[in-house]
């Protein structure tokens, strides 16, 4: 069986010792890729998916909510003026294609015009997008659970309290017939436990 999952996710809740010690045991390889894999296909896989489609072949359960926060390196967050709309307009927005939409919710919040000249940088990736904005390259609204570890070490910093609650979330996803069988049920027991500690 495979478990498919993004980078992101997988380190904070599945890069630990029980849980990978647990897939060798039960032969479940990791895969850890933002590339969404066919479930529907010959093999048996399952996925951890950020925004999970509804489709009558497959079962999503929600196992995590996320916050965006909007947050830069320290160079960068130093001379933040995230209230002054003149500002946003030198700055660079690191736009992982999930968050595309959550931009204009940002600007509400911080009750302002959507700057006119914006330069969005996108990436298909959070967790290249998180990098990037650790490196100094702009203005990222960065998931919480997920940069935290970036937080605590000094890479990146908060430009505001503002705080989003993600439209979309986490679902652990496979095949119904897959969620019907044992070791279907036993992979989900163990993927909601780590996310629960």
């Amino acid at each position: 069986m495979i478990l498919t999952a993004p980078p992101l996710f997988a380190r904070q809740f599945l890069f630990e010792r029980r849980f990978l010690k647990w897939c060798d045991d039960n032969q479940v390889r990791l895969d850890v890729t933002d590339a969404k894999r066919d479930l529907l296909a010959t093999d048996q896989i399952a996925a951890v998916r950020l925004g999970a489609e509804e489709d009558a072949d497959l079962a999503a359960t929600p196992i995590l909510g996320v916050e965006l926060v909007l947050a830069a390196a320290p160079s960068v967050a130093a001379l933040a003026r995230p209230t002054d709309p003149a500002w946003w307009t030198e700055q660079v927005l690191l736009c992982p294609s999930v968050a595309d939409n959550a931009w204009p919710w940002a600007w509400r919040m911080l009750k302002l015009p959507e700057p006119k000249t914006v330069r969005p940088l996108h990436f298909s990736s959070y967790a290249a997008a998180l990098e990037a904005a650790c490196a100094g390259y702009g203005i990222l609204l960065a998931p919480l659970p997920f940069s935290e570890r970036e937080f605590a070490a000094g890479r990146l910093s908060r430009l505001s309290d503002v705080r989003l609650p993600s439209r979309i979330g986490y679902s652990f996803v496979m095949r119904r017939e897959l969620a019907l069988m044992p070791r279907g049920r036993s992979l989900q027991r163990r993927v909601l436990s780590a996310v629960a500690r």
